[in-house]
């Protein structure tokens, strides 16, 4: 009767929260841009310096790819390459190039204009990549 009693006191509290497991605060997520960011700094990149930043779009067929690449030019881009891809998918690649002073905020902000661009021409962003310049 004992051993009863104990399960249901602990049962209600429980139920009353007394035994309530501290909550966990939920982690910060990082955005993935500022994690290359971060991982450059470490390799000893002087992200006080201009960095050429390369961009990768893939698109279907090769209309959409020269719309995009004639629409990255018009906002600044230049424009490194046009052709088909190295993969045995057939998409074809615009690889762009920008040169800026690697903060977070104007990576960001070129990874959302390259996304919607790639989008809006019916390709996809594939991602971008930066030299360490020491």
């Amino acid at each position: 009767m004992k051993q009863t009693a104990v399960v249901i006191l602990l049962l209600a509290g429980l139920m009353l929260g007394c035994s309530k497991p501290q909550e966990q605060q939920p982690q910060k997520q990082i955005h993935p841009d500022v994690e290359v960011l971060e991982n450059m700094r470490q390799h000893g990149s002087d992200m006080s310096r201009p960095h050429p930043i390369d961009y990768y779009l893939y698109f279907p067929v090769e209309e959409q790819a020269r719309a995009a690449a004639s629409s990255l030019q018009g906002v600044g881009y230049d424009i490194l390459r046009v052709e088909v891809g190295a993969g045995a998918d057939g998409k074809w690649l615009v690889l762009a190039q920008k040169t800026l002073v690697p903060s977070a905020e104007d990576v960001i902000a070129s990874t959302d204009q390259m996304e919607a661009l790639a989008a809006r021409h019916g390709g996809e962003f594939d991602g971008w990549e930066a030299p360490i310049l020491r």
